[in-house]
């Protein structure tokens, strides 16, 4: 199955997930991102799993400069249009998504349709 999404993960933000995998001492080298969307919007996820946490029926493992990446198949779509980068400065510190796309600001939990 060929997926075409428009997922960009910048160089500061696999440098940061290379740096933090080479300190760690599990075997969790791959990360995993998810989308959840609910009452207060959409909600990004970052976390490393093992490989024997991959579930071939429903993630989707890339690549992204040596970074191993996995998303499962719920979230890949909701990613197209997103930008995932490691911002440093003295106002922010951490992983920060971007998207490009307008979402519709209606609930995703089901109870306001």
């Amino acid at each position: 199955m060929n997926i075409d999404i428009d997922f960009k993960i910048s160089e500061s933000a696999t440098s940061e997930f290379k740096r933090i995998i080479s300190e760690s001492s599990s075997n969790e080298d791959t990360v995993r991102v998810s989308v959840q969307n609910g009452c207060s919007g959409t909600s990004y996820g970052l976390g490393f799993v093992s490989p024997s946490e991959i579930d071939p029926s429903i993630d989707i493992v890339g690549e992204y400069d040596g970074v191993k990446v996995v998303v499962d198949r719920m979230s890949l779509l909701a990613l197209d249009g997103t930008a995932l980068e490691w911002v440093d400065n003295p106002d922010q510190k951490g992983f920060k998504f971007s998207s490009t796309k307008t979402f519709n600001k209606q609930c995703g939990c089901s109870r306001n349709k």
